[in-house]
């Protein structure tokens, strides 16, 4: 019996031992966190951290969140905003998803370099080629990379975003978009 409890005692002790180093999380809280972008310049680790990688349109503004977070610049602002597939590269069998990101209120203007880290919404005058990322425990995506996750479709083919777009998927149709993908690890 006393044998019994002393590995009864060790047990709880190990078990303790690994709760206590177990890492903290939390869930996400679309009304006190925020999205900051960062950029990513490597083809290759955009398409393998990215969950989705799609063609299509984005609709008007879902949701708004006001957040306590302020800059200079203004108010950080939390948004949803739907995406509509109209052909994936990555991530089969997904139709719609939700965006979820970060805006200033009010917006600062255009040259601003605050604008590289929170992306705001985007115009839904548009296509564009998207690369997401799954929002982990949400049911919404980010912009991989932010900026240089989207690409807008101009006259049949993508557009990469100064200073923030990676430069071979400047200029290609969705075919050759396909291809240059498969090449790089899609």
């Amino acid at each position: 019996m006393k044998r019994y409890i002393t590995v009864l005692a060790l047990f709880s002790l190990l078990i303790g031992w690994f709760e206590w180093k177990a890492p903290l999380t939390y869930a996400f809280d679309p009304k006190h966190d925020v999205i900051a972008s960062h950029s990513l310049t490597n083809l290759h680790q955009l398409i393998a951290s990215s969950d989705l990688i799609a063609y299509g349109s984005f609709g008007e503004v879902h949701q708004t969140f006001k957040t306590p977070h302020h800059i200079q610049q203004g108010a950080l602002v939390n948004f949803t905003q739907a995406f509509h597939v109209l052909r994936p590269f990555k991530g089969q069998g997904i139709q719609n998803v939700y965006l979820f990101g970060t805006e200033i209120d009010p917006q600062p203007q255009a040259h601003d370099p605050i604008n590289l880290i929170y992306t705001g919404p985007l115009t839904s005058e548009n296509e564009y080629v998207c690369f997401f990322k799954r929002l982990a425990g949400t049911p919404y995506y980010i912009l991989n990379g932010g900026w240089s996750g989207v690409y807008p479709f101009i006259n049949g083919k993508t557009l990469a975003l100064a200073d923030a777009g990676i430069t071979s998927l400047d200029q290609l149709t969705l075919s050759e978009l396909q291809k240059k993908l498969q090449e790089h690890g899609l």
